[in-house]
Parts: C-alpha cells; sequence; structure tokens
C-alpha cells in the first residue's frame, strides 16, 4: 500500500515489553482487574489471588527440563519450580540461588498405588530398617501389624506369636475344586506333617473345644451341637457265646438271647419252634400286635417310603372276600395299581377298578353327600367336589337357511338377519342375505382397528395364486379422525388424485415435467422448451430452509438475500445477525466474494470481483465499493491490486471522511476496520520526521499535510496507549475472529493466546492438555513468596490457592483446601500431610528430675486440627539408676493419648502403656545400654494452637548424663 499518504507507523505503535510475562492483560482470555489480580480463562479472578488459572478440562503445564538443563539455570531461585524429565518428577529449589537444592514435589521413591516394576528384591523391599514395627490400616484404622521380632497381628497390635489373629476367624479355603485346604503340622524333624482338612458336607460344622484337658485314656466326643467333651471308653459287657445272639440283662449278669438274633443286616424274631411278635404301643396302654401264623410259605413285606409317609405294602397283594370293610383313615394304593370291585359270584374272577394316570399334582375326588336321581351323572365343580346332576337334552330353537343362528337365551337359538353365509358360493354377507361377493358389508361402515398398537391394513394381493404380496393402506398417529370421499366417477388415463376441500378427493391433470429431487436432464431454457423455475404471473419466487425464507426474486427482478423488500439496485443483501467465523451469519459481513484459486492476467483483466459505476469510468478499474443512493465511490480496488479509500472516480487518492450529525468534517471516523494481517505503510521520501512514541503520521483535513498526532484525537481514544488509558468502563484487546494473539518484544514472540483460549508462554503451540504451558529450557515458573504470616493474612482464600511460605519452621509450598492451609511436602503420597522432627546429635540432662523441653521432637500445631504422632525415642545412660522419665505436652484445651511401649533394654522383654500427659511415664535402661520406646496417639487440638512436644527428664537425680539419642523421631500426620 505504498500510494497512501494517510499510514500507521507500527514502529512507534509497537507495545514494548520488558520481560517474559510483561502485561497478561492485553489477552481476549485474559481479565485484568484494578486490585492486580490476573485470570486466565476467567473474567473474574479470585482476589486472593495474583494469577488465577481456571480451565473445566485442562491443566496447568510447568517447564519442562532434564537434569541437565535443570542444573544450567543460572541462580534459580528459592521456590522455583520444574518438571524434571529426566525422572518424570516436580521439584523445587528448597534452597539457595546460589547454593540451590532440587527436592521432588512427590516423590517417586516409593511403591505406587498401580505397582511398580523393574524391582531387585535384593535391594528394594517393603518395610522398616530400624526397630519399629509396620502397621496397616484400612478405614484408618490398624488391621495388621508386623512387630520387630517378625510377630504377625491381625486384629491385634500386640502380637505374641507368629502369627496372632484377634477378633474374627480363620477360614482355610479351598485349594482348588474338589480339594479341601488344610492346616498343616509338621513333626520336629520336618519330614513328616500331620494335617486336618473338611469333607464334603452340606451345611456349615463348627466345633468348640473343652474347656479343661483330658484325663488319661479319654477321647473327644461331639454332642448335635459341635460342643467337644472328653469321654472315658465304655466297658463291653461280658458273656454270651452263641454265634449272631443277643445279650439280655437278667438282673444279674449278661446272657444269651435266642429269639432275637442278627445275621446279614436282618433281625430275626423268634425261632424256627417260637414265633415272633412285635407290639407297637400308643402311650395309653393300648398297642398292636404284629405276629405271624400258619404260613404255608416265606412272605417278604416292604415298607417303601413316599414323601415323609411310610406305606405297608404285601408284595403278593390283599384281597377281601365277602363283607363289607370301613376305612378310618387314608387308604393309598401305590406304584400305578387300582382298586377292584368283582363281580358278586364267590368265584368270580371279574371285577371294576379304579387307577391314577401321570399326575403333576394330587387330585382328591370327594363324593356327593347324598345318591343321585334316575339318568343323573357324576359332575365335577373343578375342585374335585362330585356332584349328581341331569344331563341337558340339547339346544332347541327355530331359523332360516343361510342364517347365522345366535343365542336368544340360556339354551336357545335363533336366526340372525344381519349375517349370512351362502353355502352356495360361500358368500359372507353382512347387513344383507344376498352377499354379491366373498365379503358384502351393506347399511353399514367397515372398522379397521389397531393390532398390538400398530395401526391395522386393508390389504390386496397380487393377481395369482401362489403370490404373497400386497398392497395396503393404514392410518398413521393423528390428533382428528380423517374421512376421504372418493370420487363419483373414474378418472381418465395420467390423472392422479388430489385432495380438495371437505377431505375430498378429486382426478386431476398433472403436468408433463417437474423439476425433480436429485435434478432433471434434458432441460433447455431456450425455446422450444422453454424450462425455468420460477413464476409465470406478476408473483415473487421465495426460496426456503428450514421452512424460513431465506431469498425473494421479487416479479421486477431484484434479488433480496434475508428479507423481502424492494432491493436497493439487482441485489440487496440483508444481514443483521452475528454468527460463528465461517458460518452463514459471520459477524455482519453481509455479502463476500471468495476466489478459489490463483486469478491470472494483466493488469487489463478483472478480478473476482468487478464492477462499473458509469460509462465513463477511468480504466483499470477493478471494483467499486458505493454507499447507498450515492454517486461517489467510497472505495475503489485498482487492477493492480491497490486499494484505495475515499475516492471519486480517479486514481488519485481522495479524502476518507464521513459526515456524522454533529460530527467534525476535518475528522475521520473508523467505525469498524479488520485485517488478517498487519498494517505496513512507507515512510520513504517524507520530510515529516521522526514522532513521539505512541504518535501516527496522518492527515487530518482535505489538504492538510500529514503530521505526527496522538492516536487518541485521531480515533477517540478507542485504542490502548502505551502510556495506559484511563477508562470508565472495562475494555478489552484482543482479537474478535478465529485467529491467535501473539505478543513479541524485541521482535521476538514471548507469548500467545489461541484462538480456543489456551496461553502458550516461551511455546506458539500450547498442549491442547494445557490451558497454559510454559515452555523453556533456561528458566522455571516463579511461585508467590511469602511468610507464614503474609499466607495466613489473606483474605477469603480460594481452595486450591498455592503459595511458597519462606518461614523456616514452615518452608515449603503450602495449598488453601477450601477451610485450612495444608502443607505439600515430598516425602509421602499427596494425599497425606506429614512433619518428621529427627534428632540430629544427643540431647542430655544430669543431676535432674525435672522434665524438660526436647529441644528437637516437636512441631507447631494450629488450632481445631487432628494430627496422628508416631515414633522412636531411644534412651541412655550411664547412670548406676539409669531409668527415665518421659511425657507430652499440647497446646492448651488439646486433648491426646500416647501409647508406647519399650524393651526396656532387653531383647525379649517389653513394657507397655499410655500416656496423657498428666504425668510422667518411666522407662527402664541397664546400666550402660540402652532402651528404645515406641509411641503412637492421636492428638485434637483445641481452639488454642502451639506446640506439641516430647519432655522428658532422669527418673533418679544422678551426676551420671542421660541422654535422648541422635536419630530419635517423631512423625506428624495430619488428619483433618
Amino acid at each position: 500500500m505504498n500510494k497512501m499518504t494517510r499510514f500507521f507507523d507500527l514502529q512507534a505503535m509497537r507495545l514494548m515489553f520488558g520481560g517474559v510475562i510483561a502485561s497478561l492483560v492485553l489477552f481476549s482470555t485474559v481479565n485484568a482487574v484494578a486490585d492486580d489480580n490476573v485470570g486466565i480463562g476467567t473474567v473474574s479472578p479470585d482476589t486472593s489471588a495474583v494469577l488465577d488459572l481456571t480451565s473445566a478440562n485442562k491443566g496447568f503445564l510447568t517447564p519442562r527440563l532434564t537434569t541437565v538443563q535443570r542444573n544450567a539455570i543460572v541462580l534459580p531461585a528459592n521456590g522455583l519450580l520444574i518438571f524434571n524429565t529426566s525422572n518424570n518428577r516436580f521439584e523445587f529449589n528448597s534452597g539457595t540461588p546460589l547454593s540451590p537444592n532440587w527436592s521432588p514435589v512427590v516423590s517417586t521413591n516409593g511403591w505406587n498405588l498401580n505397582g511398580n516394576s523393574g524391582l531387585n528384591p535384593a535391594t528394594n523391599f517393603f518395610g522398616t530398617t530400624d526397630a519399629n514395627p509396620i502397621v496397616f490400616k484400612t478405614n484408618n484404622n490398624e488391621q495388621i501389624r508386623i512387630m520387630p521380632n517378625g510377630n504377625v497381628g491381625i486384629g491385634t497390635s500386640n502380637p505374641g506369636s507368629k502369627l496372632h489373629v484377634a477378633g474374627g476367624n480363620v477360614i482355610v479355603d479351598t485349594v482348588s475344586a474338589n480339594n479341601a485346604g488344610q492346616i498343616i503340622f509338621y513333626n520336629p524333624s520336618r519330614t513328616n506333617t500331620t494335617s486336618f482338612k473338611a469333607g464334603s458336607q452340606t451345611a456349615n460344622i463348627n466345633y468348640t473345644f473343652p474347656l479343661a484337658g483330658p484325663s488319661n485314656g479319654q477321647f473327644l466326643s461331639s454332642d448335635v451341637n459341635g460342643n467337644l467333651s472328653w469321654q472315658t471308653v465304655k466297658q463291653l459287657p461280658d458273656g454270651g457265646t452263641t454265634i449272631n445272639s443277643t445279650l439280655i440283662w437278667n438282673g444279674t449278669t449278661w446272657v444269651t438271647n435266642p429269639f432275637i438274633t442278627y445275621n446279614n443286616s436282618t433281625i430275626n424274631l423268634g425261632d424256627t419252634t417260637h414265633a415272633g411278635s412285635i407290639k407297637f404301643y400308643d402311650g395309653n396302654g393300648q398297642y398292636v400286635n404284629i405276629n405271624v401264623q400258619d404260613l404255608t410259605q416265606n412272605r417278604t413285606y416292604i415298607l417303601p417310603e413316599v414323601g415323609d409317609t411310610a406305606y405297608f405294602v404285601m408284595t403278593k397283594g390283599t384281597q377281601i372276600i365277602g363283607g363289607n370293610k370301613s376305612f378310618t383313615n387314608n387308604v393309598s394304593i401305590l406304584g400305578g395299581s387300582d382298586l377292584r370291585w368283582f363281580e358278586p359270584t364267590l368265584s368270580g374272577n371279574n371285577f371294576i377298578s379304579f387307577k391314577a394316570p401321570a399326575l403333576a399334582n394330587d387330585i382328591t375326588y370327594t363324593w356327593p353327600a347324598t345318591g343321585g336321581t334316575n339318568g343323573q351323572v357324576l359332575s365335577t365343580d373343578g375342585s374335585g367336589n362330585l356332584n349328581w346332576i341331569t344331563q341337558q337334552t340339547g339346544v332347541t330353537g327355530t331359523g332360516t337357511n343361510g342364517q347365522i343362528a345366535i343365542w336368544n337365551g340360556a339354551n336357545s337359538l335363533t336366526s340372525s338377519t344381519g349375517f349370512f353365509y351362502n353355502t352356495t358360493n360361500n358368500f359372507l354377507g353382512l347387513g344383507t342375505t344376498n352377499p354379491g361377493a366373498k365379503v358384502d358389508i351393506q347399511n353399514g361402515n367397515l372398522f379397521v382397528t389397531n393390532n398390538n398398537n400398530q395401526a391395522g391394513e386393508i390389504r390386496w394381493y397380487e393377481p395369482s395364486t401362489s403370490g404373497n404380496n400386497y398392497t395396503s393402506f393404514r392410518a398413521q398417529s393423528q390428533a382428528t379422525n380423517i374421512t376421504y370421499t372418493f370420487p363419483a366417477s373414474s378418472g381418465n388415463p395420467g390423472q392422479m388424485l388430489t385432495l380438495g376441500t371437505g377431505d375430498t378427493l378429486t382426478w386431476t391433470n398433472t403436468t408433463n415435467f417437474a423439476w425433480g429431487l436429485n435434478g432433471n436432464a434434458g432441460t433447455n431454457p431456450n425455446t422450444p422448451n422453454s424450462n425455468f423455475l420460477g413464476t409465470s404471473d406478476n408473483q415473487p419466487l421465495a426460496i426456503r430452509t428450514n421452512n424460513t425464507e431465506r431469498m425473494r426474486i421479487l416479479a421486477n427482478g431484484g434479488v433480496v438475500v434475508r428479507g423481502n423488500s424492494n432491493p436497493y439496485g439487482l441485489m440487496q443483501v440483508n444481514d443483521n445477525t452475528a454468527g460463528a467465523v465461517g458460518s452463514a451469519a459471520d459477524g455482519y459481513s453481509g455479502f463476500a466474494v471468495i476466489s478459489s484459486g490463483v486469478v491470472t492476467g494483466d493488469s487489463s483483466t478483472s478480478r473476482a470481483f468487478t464492477a462499473s459505476k458509469q460509462s465513463n469510468s477511468v480504466t483499470n478499474i477493478g471494483g467499486y465499493f458505493i454507499a447507498s443512493n450515492g454517486t461517489n465511490n467510497y472505495g475503489i480496488v485498482a487492477a493492480n491490486g491497490d486499494v484505495f479509500l475515499g475516492q471519486v472516480d480517479t486514481l488519485t487518492p481522495g479524502e476518507l471522511k464521513r459526515s456524522l450529525t454533529q460530527g467534525n468534517a476535518n475528522k475521520t471516523y473508523v467505525h469498524q476496520l479488520r485485517m488478517s494481517g498487519p498494517l505496513v505503510t512507507s515512510v520513504a521520501g517524507n520530510s515529516n520526521g521522526a514522532g513521539n512514541p505512541g504518535q501516527v503520521l496522518i492527515s487530518q483535513g482535505p489538504s492538510a499535510a500529514p503530521q505526527w498526532t496522538n492516536p487518541a484525537s485521531v480515533f477517540n481514544g478507542a485504542i490502548w496507549s502505551q502510556g495506559g488509558n484511563t477508562q470508565t468502563t472495562e475494555q478489552t484487546l484482543g482479537t474478535s475472529n478465529n485467529f491467535a494473539l501473539p505478543i513479541i518484544t524485541n521482535n521476538v514472540e514471548r507469548m500467545r493466546v489461541t484462538a480456543d483460549g489456551k496461553v502458550g508462554i516461551g511455546t506458539n503451540s500450547p498442549s491442547n492438555s494445557a490451558q497454559t504451558e510454559i515452555f523453556s529450557t533456561s528458566k522455571g515458573f516463579l511461585m508467590p513468596r511469602m511468610t507464614n504470616t503474609q499466607r495466613d493474612a489473606i483474605t477469603t482464600p480460594a481452595e486450591g490457592l498455592m503459595v511458597y511460605v519462606t518461614t523456616s519452621t514452615e518452608e515449603g509450598f503450602w495449598y488453601f483446601d477450601g477451610t485450612k492451609w495444608m502443607p505439600l511436602t515430598s516425602t509421602i503420597s499427596a494425599n497425606s500431610t506429614v512433619v518428621v522432627r529427627r534428632k540430629v546429635t544427643d540431647e542430655v540432662v544430669a543431676s535432674s528430675t525435672t522434665l524438660q523441653d526436647d529441644d528437637d521432637l516437636f512441631l507447631a500445631l494450629a488450632a481445631n486440627q487432628i494430627w496422628e504422632v508416631e515414633g522412636t525415642v531411644e534412651f541412655g545412660s550411664a547412670s548406676a539408676t539409669p531409668d527415665a522419665n518421659f511425657s507430652f505436652i499440647a497446646p492448651a484445651g488439646s486433648s491426646f493419648k500416647m501409647t508406647y511401649h519399650s524393651n526396656d533394654g532387653s531383647p525379649s522383654t517389653f513394657t507397655s502403656g499410655t500416656n496423657d500427659g498428666t504425668s510422667a511415664s518411666t522407662v527402664q535402661i541397664g546400666g550402660g545400654q540402652s532402651s528404645v520406646v515406641h509411641v503412637k496417639g492421636l492428638v485434637v487440638v483445641g481452639a488454642n494452637s502451639g506446640d506439641f512436644r516430647l519432655r522428658w527428664s532422669q527418673n533418679t537425680a544422678d551426676a551420671n548424663t542421660t541422654a535422648a539419642k541422635a536419630n530419635s523421631y517423631l512423625k506428624f500426620t495430619r488428619i483433618q
């Protein structure tokens, strides 16, 4: 655009930045408020944060450096944060710039929740390296403890053996299918084993051992409930020498009973000369005696079981000859046998019998209470109750041949006058006695109802005897009834049925041609065909999509897009809706001409968009842009590609202005200027010299020479000034289309905001997984640093707010969890908060029994917190009475109870107890030896903050010193 005389000097307007992040207020996704709060991804940054990063689906990506690159950082600030790609962990400088100490934020040298790989069991193990037990917890309750001597406790914190289970059962499950697990005991030489295992069983069996040991020779016996007891073996009776005989007590001794013998699972009653019998008493002195007499052959009687009932059955059957028999109980006939009544002759063999067929359920028939009369028959009511009923004599009634009978009463039929069947031609008539077709309906309507919520159909099958195809009509879902009336006469060839008024169908002629949905072939807009799409009368043609009018061609030929009024000219595009870039409503553009590909030609060739205003136009004019009803061209595109604004049919630049109501005619008002690239100009050959920083070179009158001017005087203050702007309302700076916003200093891009809102610092392509990515191989990200007092003074901190505390007692990263400040440590999982206090050197006391504060083993606790405290303290002394006393002190209003156990200087003797701070506990120390005390408990801090600290002293005052040894420690784990 080197022919323009009004131009901007971008060098004069360029925004200057002094660092990587000089001014985040320049971004379309960044908002800065008056309180020095910067928000990325939010228009309302939290007042407690200098920088508020907000995103629902992206993270914060820190600078990623190798160990070599990290070590090359010059003077890294205390608290500088990076991600080390050599070991895949976050690290921060916990040292000084001159002596950096890169510490992990979360240690990776531990057991992962998803397991670890590449382990060496010779060096990698889970456990302790000192005389401390291992504790396993679930739901914050201890479940398993492994003691220093290897004893394992489940449900107990003081196991007394290699495996000590308390508070529950021990279950030995199956080894595999049909293979029960065992409890195995080795013999002392470990050569053989004794084991116990369960057999196949249908229910659980629980055995309860006796409360006392057995006497010599006793054996274990169980009752029906599994209660075991020690029993003495019963002595067998003497007497009896007959094989298979039984013994009876004669009052003095056991003697042989020859009448009750046992042989091959058979009990014999009596003998060859004495009949045997069995008596069954009913408990009231009455009995039933079963015996046998005068048999001519051996008999076998079987007691089969059906359900819970045993039945008495003779193998050769039973016949009752003569006389009546009465039964007061049920008589069952089993195995498909029958109940027979023989003919009334003494020698007759013929009979009548009843027997049951195969049944799924029992059926019981109950006889009538009285006898029946002549001619009656037995009938059942469906429940097995039999009754005598009189048999029906048949149906009576009169009728007409061909008419279908209907019931006119309980036992009578009559002919139906509306339902006729012609047996000669098999025609069915409804409403007529003279049907003329297979189905002939007269004097009424035919209704086809739905079929299982599907519309019913009337079908016409194809005219072949074996054809299965048909044509059918059916109704669709509708809100009201519709009745179509067929035409009174048949139509002519080529006519079609159309709907007229009142749902009446008529035969209508069709045109020879129509425009098809998939296009037409062989059309000709010229005579004689004269094919066209449009109207043949004085009416406009409307074009719709989605049932909304998009374009209208008026009867006079004018075209209106998005409107139906008369156009200004042959075409008018109405557009008053803003939409997404690339959509039909892109901004307020209204009309766009896009050239796809390269337009070739010389200076006399028209470009993609051309127009001509009048016949005497200047040659080589490629296109005009005119105002409505205007006479001058306010924009002109020359054939060589130059663009002029404010022209009058000439290639000589004219004035660019627009007169507004009460506007200044000598000022130029630009309502909107969009550019996809930079605006460049040339000042070569002018004599205006250099302007002041922030000024632009522009002419402000029809014949005024260009001069350097402040932008605010030209653009009415609607730009961002280098010296800042004074605004009464919130303003934004950025892009309004689908382009990124880069920020450059020293001609190098430092920062970029992508079109979808991601921010890259040190990179022009921030990761899709990050809302903000900071990339550098020489610098890190510096978190806000402050003392613990400054941290606690933050007003209404946001949840997740993070700072770096420089106070020595709390130095490190802290975050706000929504209710309180929590430290982020590097010793264990980030799900916990742990502080470890360790003694570096021995601390001694002499000649004193007054409890003193330990110099190292303490932690400052805030009000209303809950901490778990555990650790190991080693006491040693050269005193003749070397025992030591210890206790704990907590902030006023706190409650705690510490459990402890110590080895008292012995590898096998332990002392245990609790300490709540009200008195001292004593540790026994052997002369010249030391004792290790293991402590653990919960501290609930009240309304007052303060130190929780170990206190200790000599048990007996002695000039020989008593010491708390180096490497004693307390571990504080924050629970709440």
